[in-house]
């Protein structure tokens, strides 16, 4: 699971911002645990954009290669919407 807070839900210290997570995730399935995940899922509440759109390849990549990818938006009152990427 990766993860990216921001603002007042981001309580705390050690919170990575969306561009950090994507990079985390990144460095994890191709690294880490190459061929070892199977199956993540990203949480945030503040969706970049343009960060996605720099790391969408990784993404499509390692979806080609069968790892299963969730994303999830939390709204502001604490609910989350699914995101097909």
């Amino acid at each position: 699971m990766f993860v990216s807070l921001s603002g007042i839900k981001a309580k705390g210290k050690g919170h990575l911002n969306f561009n950090q997570m994507l990079k985390k995730l990144v460095k994890h399935l191709q690294n880490l645990c190459p061929g070892f995940t199977r199956n993540v899922v990203i949480i945030t509440d503040d969706w970049w954009t343009e960060s996605y759109e720099s790391f969408s390849h990784y993404i499509e990549e390692f979806k080609s290669n069968g790892v299963q990818i969730e994303a999830y938006f939390l709204q502001t009152l604490g609910s989350a919407i699914k995101i097909n990427i």
